[in-house]
């Protein structure tokens, strides 16, 4: 059993807030509130890795370190961790 860490993105606009996990081609969602698209993102990452793994994927490992962008703000310490099994 090994630990991932992904690092996430978050941006807000006019229309709420969006998230981004690079390291995860395609994972991403959007929330009303800060705290609601973090709980999201880490939804959205659990279905994703078990997607993958339901069809013999192999779970990508954290490859980057998401930037700073405008309009985006780094989320260091809401990194998410799964165990892999």
């Amino acid at each position: 059993m090994s630990e991932i860490e992904y690092g996430i993105i978050i941006t807000q606009d006019e229309d709420g807030f969006y998230a981004e996990v690079p390291d995860l081609d395609g994972c991403s969602t959007s929330g009303d509130t800060f705290e609601e698209v973090l709980k999201n993102i880490r939804e959205a990452i659990s279905s994703y890795i078990g997607s993958m793994r339901k069809h013999g994927e192999t779970v990508s490992r954290r490859r980057s370190c998401p930037e700073r962008s405008e309009g985006s703000r780094r989320i260091s310490k809401a990194n998410t961790s799964y165990t892999e099994i």
